[in-house]
């Protein structure tokens, strides 16, 4: 079964990159200069004809819009006179997909096994 959100693309102007980051001067590229063990862009480089201009993923994905740059789970190309956006998830990267979590429930899981499932060795236990 697929996700809704377990693949996603955008493509992006570079004028409407430039206007979301506040920027004056044209976009020449966008670059993920760090990415995460994981495979998560963590720092962005953004050049322009004056200079480079780096940022974290998590800010650049925040400026440009939680809905188009659904995740720090993304690579970047230039396509013609754009940036095209590859990514997975619409999360936080902290290992649970909600539509796989909602699959186990609907199958008979109860919550202690999707977390069980989900992260192993996890400990369940009430707190007075």
């Amino acid at each position: 079964m697929e996700y809704p959100m377990q693949g996603w693309s955008k493509r992006l102007s570079r004028e409407f990159i430039a206007a979301k980051l506040g920027y004056k001067n044209k976009i020449t590229n966008i670059i993920v200069n760090v990415s995460s063990i994981t495979g998560r862009a963590v720092e962005i480089i953004i050049e322009q004809p004056t200079g480079t201009n780096k940022m974290s993923a998590h800010t650049f994905q925040m400026k440009l819009g939680p809905s188009l740059i659904r995740s720090t789970f993304f690579t970047v190309e230039q396509v013609h006179d754009k940036f095209l956006f590859r990514g997975r998830g619409w999360g936080h990267g902290v290992g649970l997909c909600q539509w796989g979590a909602k699959k186990m429930a609907e199958k008979g899981s109860n919550y202690s096994e999707i977390l069980k499932y989900y992260y192993p060795g996890t400990k369940i236990k009430t707190i007075d």
